[in-house]
C-alpha cells in the first residue's frame, strides 16, 4: 500500500501554511543560499596571473608548487608580501631545501623579491612577470 505525502494545510498539520514555508526555501523544495555562506575548506585565493604561472612553471619542476603556495599565503594575509613558513611548505610536501632553491630561481628571474635575515623566515614580495622571463631568458648563474 502506497502512502500519500501530507498536503500543506491538510488536516495532518495544525500550523498555518505560512509557517510551513520558510523564507529561505522556494515552493519547489530547493533551498536558496543565505546572504553569506562561510567557506569551510581552505582554498587558493585568486586571480593568479596566468603569465606569472607560466613563467614560474618554466623555471624548474617544483617551482610551480612553491609559486602556488606563495599565492596561497598571499591570499591568507591579503598582501603580496608574505613570510614563507616552512611548516606551511611542508604541509604541501615541499622541503625547505626545495623552497630555498626555487626562491633563488624565482628571484633571479625577477618574479619575486626575497629579504633574508639570519634565523628568520624569508620575506617574499610577489612581483609581476618581467619581459625577459617571458622570452625564456633564465639566468644561468643560479
Amino acid at each position: 500500500m502506497v502512502q500519500k505525502a501530507p498536503i500543506l494545510g491538510a488536516p495532518y498539520s495544525t500550523r498555518p501554511i505560512s509557517s510551513l514555508i520558510s523564507s529561505n526555501s522556494s515552493l519547489d523544495g530547493s533551498k536558496s543560499r543565505g546572504r553569506y555562506q562561510r567557506q569551510t575548506k581552505p582554498f587558493v585565493r585568486g586571480p593568479i596571473p596566468l603569465d606569472w604561472l607560466t613563467c614560474v612553471a618554466g623555471l624548474s619542476a617544483k617551482s610551480l608548487h612553491v609559486g602556488i603556495v606563495l599565492y596561497y599565503l598571499a591570499g591568507l594575509t591579503n598582501s603580496t608580501t608574505v613570510l614563507v613558513s616552512y611548516k606551511v611548505m611542508n604541509a604541501f610536501h615541499v622541503t625547505r631545501w626545495t623552497v630555498r632553491r626555487n626562491l633563488l630561481l624565482m628571484e633571479g628571474a625577477g618574479l619575486i623579491h626575497v629579504e633574508r635575515h639570519c634565523g628568520r623566515a624569508p620575506r617574499v614580495t610577489i612581483m609581476e612577470c618581467g619581459e625577459s622571463v617571458r622570452k625564456g631568458d633564465v639566468p644561468e648563474n643560479l
